[in-house]
């Protein structure tokens, strides 16, 4: 694991919102495990030690506590930071609608609450794609690993960070998507009033400062806050980079040891698709669809 950013929320706090977000995509690493072992590592911490980390609360205390008390900033950050490792939790099926009822609870912080519980519904079962990645190198395709764990932790990371940034509420109305639209406005402004000096003071202290580029951190946004595109984006990390080599398995063979990668993330996107099975016409339909899509 190459950790750029290693150290426990209170050591960060001055960091804007996209620069917060930009140390956590720099993450490379060679398992889930140590997605998992990072993230509790940097929410989890005991405040009296800087080297020993302790689960010091539950998740359901982490989240509730900071919907309740925390600012729009302070929110964003502590709800970044659990993912995507909250999306590899294995059998917590009681603890997330726990968490989604904490979120109906609090839809006063957000602007579209609907999508924020969507995206805390969201569940990536790693055994799924570990069992397919099996049989296709048994088939001897060969693929690099931890890239395909870095690429599918960067790709979750900025799907959290997109919804999130659309969703939380900074004062009565606005969510970060909301202000960038009004500092790309803004910040072109030859005479700029008091009401627009603090505005633009507010936007670089907390959401990008002077020297970053925020329409450079969410220039994505309309493919992964919609689900057709996420799939297809999540959907790549592994279709890209497995290869064929000797392998004598044809597409049609190949395509059915990818159908059930692909019926777990459709189903987890695709809220009218979640009870279909894996041989279901439409399923076998959008991965055909995919696939070509894919190697246009």
């Amino acid at each position: 694991m190459k950790p750029i950013y290693n150290d426990n929320l209170n050591k960060n706090r001055n960091e804007t919102f996209f620069l917060f977000y930009k140390t956590l995509l720099d993450n490379e690493f060679q398992s889930f495990s140590e997605i998992e072992l990072f993230s509790k590592e940097v929410y989890y911490h005991n405040t009296d030690s800087e080297d020993l980390y302790v689960e010091s609360k539950s998740l359901l205390e982490y989240i509730k506590e900071t919907l309740e008390n925390d600012n729009d900033i302070e929110l964003s950050k502590k709800l970044l930071i659990i993912f995507p490792f909250y999306f590899f939790i294995k059998n917590k099926d009681d603890e997330k609608k726990q968490i989604v009822e904490i979120i109906k609870a609090n839809k006063k912080r957000f602007k579209r609450c609907e999508q924020v519980i969507e995206l805390f519904k969201f569940s990536f079962d790693v055994k799924i794609l570990h069992e397919g990645l099996n049989n296709l190198k048994n088939e001897v395709y060969i693929f690099n690993y931890p890239y395909i764990v870095t690429q599918i932790y960067r790709i979750l990371l900025e799907y959290a960070f997109l919804t999130l940034s659309n969703t939380i509420k900074f004062g009565d109305k606005d969510t970060v998507l909301d202000l960038v639209d009004d500092f790309s406005k803004t910040s072109i402004k030859t005479n700029l009033k008091k009401q627009d000096r603090l505005f633009l003071d507010f936007f670089y202290n907390n959401i990008a400062d002077e020297s970053e580029k925020p329409e450079e951190y969410i220039k994505h946004k309309d493919l992964f806050l919609k689900d057709k595109y996420l799939l297809k984006i999540l959907f790549s990390a592994i279709y890209f980079n497995i290869k064929k080599d000797q392998s004598a398995l044809s597409n049609k063979d190949r395509n059915k040891i990818l159908n059930k990668i692909f019926h777990h993330l459709i189903t987890n996107i695709f809220k009218d698709l979640r009870l279909a099975e894996k041989d279901d016409i439409d399923i076998i339909r959008k991965l055909k669809n995919t696939i070509v899509y894919l190697d246009k």
